[in-house]
């Protein structure tokens, strides 16, 4: 049997999510989208979110919406944070993600953004929406028919101590180290080694 990817996967459960919960509430999508698409156009990947423009922690990011105005080409793109292995958790921050493309970004968490989400039974604070009982119940048989999801919790490579003031930074590949300051990787991130040009670890 041929392996899927992760991507594959997250698109297998995305056009099921289309059909199981946003179909049945189409009056309540009102961002501009192709004639006979439910959705406007969008792309998913497993990825570490950009953090916004607080620049949040990587860590506590689980999903991101861009919106199509920033593609070059037009397409909303959904990020899935690495950190995040466990379907049904994957498959309800993709369904909140899926209501920012289907109302558009500019509605943030408004009531716009809230009518859908709940009608596609998500439950919780609008801003960190959580699967309830009733969307179990409708994407289990879901996830139970495409299969485990072929990824594996992945630590943020920004999830260090606050509280130290210097760290280091080691190359795995070659060994290349550098001093770098808590508050420059928070706000820059991990450093790339220059010889290999890999992340390098903390330490």
């Amino acid at each position: 049997m041929k392996k899927v990817t992760r991507e594959e996967w997250l698109n297998k459960l995305a056009t099921q999510l289309e059909k199981v919960l946003f179909k049945k509430h189409a009056d309540l999508i009102v961002a501009e989208k192709p004639d006979g698409k439910l959705l406007p156009t969008y792309r998913i990947t497993c990825g570490w979110p950009a953090g916004g423009k607080k620049r949040q922690s990587v860590s506590n990011r689980i999903g991101e919406c861009w919106s199509a105005s920033q593609s070059a080409d037009g397409t909303h793109e959904v990020i899935i944070s690495m950190s995040i292995d466990d379907p049904m958790r994957v498959a309800d921050i993709l369904a909140h993600e899926l209501v920012h493309v289907a109302v558009g970004n500019g509605n943030g968490h408004n009531k716009i953004f809230g009518a859908l989400a709940r009608a596609v039974l998500l439950e919780g604070k609008l801003t960190a929406t959580v699967a309830g009982d009733e969307f179990k119940a409708k994407i289990q048989p879901v996830l139970d028919k495409i299969g485990p999801y072929p990824h594996a919790a992945l630590k943020s490579p920004r999830a260090v101590k606050e509280q130290a003031t210097w760290l280091t930074a080691v190359c795995r590949h070659t060994g290349f180290n550098v001093r770098i300051s808590g508050k420059n990787l928070r706000e820059f991130g991990t450093p790339i080694c220059p010889c290999c040009q890999q992340l390098m670890n903390i330490s």
